[in-house]
């Protein structure tokens, strides 16, 4: 996808298209979670793997259909937004050496491994999927264990901060547009607040929440919070892939990925120990 990117959006306005986008992942999840928690109860848990695999059929037909690799080859689009699209890539210098091929532009393997932004990058993305993990993977449990919601409601309730992260997302993303188009702040500095925002207040969040016991409303709220400022890595990790290399953003991003994706199998035997069987939050041990 990263490399669609680098072809197909113009750098301006890369945050925003990541919050749309990228982030759909995560309105979906506010969506499924609701809806896994009513199947379950009617239909059992089996039903939930058919509610989620027949979507992803439909938009893998749509994918095939639809998606093309440069603008100036897609047969559905209007010739004056191909021409303002590849303009305004063209001016990051990334558009014709694409389109010349990979295999006349070998990737640069040293010059990725021994690139500071690039680990600067991957190290923030470590921390930022660990927080998301712990979400993804132990916020159900969390709710119904910690705070007791039913099955039910536990899918409505645990829906709400991925909401707050899609529309974090947007605000972010919208805000950090606003301010870049108008020369208020550079694109790294904006870059820098993103890493701030989507990092710190996430963390202060969850340590408080660590202290908050069973105050379902409290904990929720500051989950919300957290995961609404979480949003702006929109602007900071998923972005830097295609201000770093933007001619290898596919490279980068799938080298991040691949990283950052082992964290979502340490984090459930991190917790695990951690909680050694608790289910309360009299030790203040299961938000940790």
């Amino acid at each position: 996808m990263h490399v669609l990117v680098t072809r197909w959006i113009p750098p301006l306005e890369r945050p925003r298209f990541f919050s749309y986008v990228y982030f759909a992942s995560t309105f979906s999840v506010s969506i499924t979670l609701p809806l896994c928690g009513v199947f379950i109860e009617r239909y059992g848990w089996e039903a939930t793997f058919y509610l989620t695999s027949l979507p992803s059929l439909v938009w893998c037909l749509a994918w095939f259909t639809l998606v093309c690799d440069f603008p100036d080859h897609h047969s559905r689009i209007s010739e004056w937004e191909s021409t303002y699209i590849v303009s305004k890539v063209k001016e990051r210098g990334t558009y014709m050496a694409q389109r010349k091929g990979r295999d006349q532009k070998s990737v640069p393997w040293r010059s990725l491994i021994t690139s500071v932004p690039l680990w600067a990058t991957i190290i923030h993305s470590l921390g930022n999927n660990w927080c998301i993990a712990f979400f993804f993977t132990q916020l159900p449990t969390y709710m119904r264990n910690v705070l007791g919601f039913s099955i039910k409601s536990n899918g409505l309730l645990s829906a709400l901060p991925f909401v707050s992260r899609y529309v974090g997302s947007i605000t972010w993303s919208t805000l950090v547009d606003f301010s870049t188009s108008r020369n208020y702040i550079s694109l790294l500095v904006s870059r820098k607040l993103a890493c701030i925002v989507s990092s710190f207040i996430p963390a202060a969040m969850l340590l408080w929440l660590a202290y908050s016991g069973c105050h379902s409303v409290l904990a929720l709220s500051l989950m919300c919070v957290a995961l609404f400022c979480n949003g702006a890595v929109t602007i900071s990790t998923l972005t830097n892939h295609t201000d770093i290399a933007p001619n290898f953003s596919g490279t980068t991003f799938g080298i991040d990925q691949t990283l950052t994706s082992i964290l979502s199998f340490i984090v459930p035997v991190v917790v695990g120990v951690l909680i050694d069987g608790q289910v309360s939050t009299s030790n203040n041990i299961v938000s940790v």
